[in-house]
């Protein structure tokens, strides 16, 4: 079990680059809030323009998503842009399995890993997100969407469940924002300082008797963790998911694909 999440880590925390693109020198704005208020995915089946802010009429590039049709990459998307190139550095940014690492990972008893883009959420309107364009240099840019192409809106499965790998959506130009406490209650798997466990928000430090695996209950600062498939209630221990403007735990959003 252990050796497949391991995998699963590996694959989602691994980014890709853009490969066609050269750098261009670009004036964007930088956050000065770095953890922000969520997360957005996007489908990869439309360009996206982005914008230097909400009242620009025009974009200055413009991220596209091409399947690679030859060579040993064959299957895996290739993230295009005129200017941003590798300057672009979201949240996650995965070119998804080669058809030769499909092959290999469903032979693992896995599944062929769709690639993914994610960028860390600093504000939203009703026309759309700013989002971090670069995780390293805090540089900012805003998407533009339609809110009624909202995935939640546009599912017949859970609206709360999201997967990269298993999108069920009614339409192909979708998104999907949540929260931290949204993506924090969804988690498949999420990791922290087992000596900072408590029985409470700011009470009193635990020692675990099992391994606390997964959210299912997020209040201010403070994120409550359970035992995954355990339903003894009495069987919990309180974490800090945030502070100082970061994440205090690791999280693994989609996984148990075993």
């Amino acid at each position: 079990m252990k050796a497949i999440i391991h995998i699963i880590m590996l694959f989602f925390l691994t980014s890709s680059t853009p490969m066609n693109a050269k750098p261009v020198h670009l004036e964007l704005p930088k956050s000065k809030n770095k953890l922000g208020i969520g997360l957005i995915h996007f489908n990869l089946n439309t360009p996206i323009p982005l914008y230097k802010s909400e009242s620009d009429l025009a974009p200055y590039d413009t991220l596209r998503f091409v399947r690679i049709e030859s060579g040993k990459d064959k299957g895996k998307c290739d993230f295009q842009t005129d200017k941003l190139g590798k300057h672009l550095r979201p949240y996650t940014m995965n070119e998804g399995d080669s058809d030769k690492e499909a092959k290999e990972h469903i032979n693992m008893g896995l599944i062929r890993f769709s690639p993914e883009l994610t960028f860390r959420v600093l504000s939203k309107t009703d026309d759309g997100f700013t989002v971090m364009i670069n995780e390293e240099t805090l540089e900012t840019s805003f998407v533009k969407v339609d809110l009624k192409n909202d995935l939640r809106k546009n599912t017949s499965s859970d609206p709360d469940f999201f997967d990269p790998n298993f999108v069920d959506s009614k339409i192909a130009d979708w998104f999907y924002y949540e929260t931290w406490g949204q993506a924090l209650k969804r988690a498949w798997y999420i990791t922290y300082d087992e000596n900072e466990v408590y029985n409470q928000p700011e009470g009193t430090k635990i020692t675990p008797s099992v391994e606390f695996n997964r959210a299912d209950s997020v209040e201010g600062d403070w994120v409550r963790l359970r035992e995954r498939y355990n339903d003894n209630k009495n069987d919990f221990g309180w974490v800090k998911w945030r502070e100082n403007d970061s994440l205090k735990i690791g999280i693994v959003l989609n996984g148990g694909y075993e």
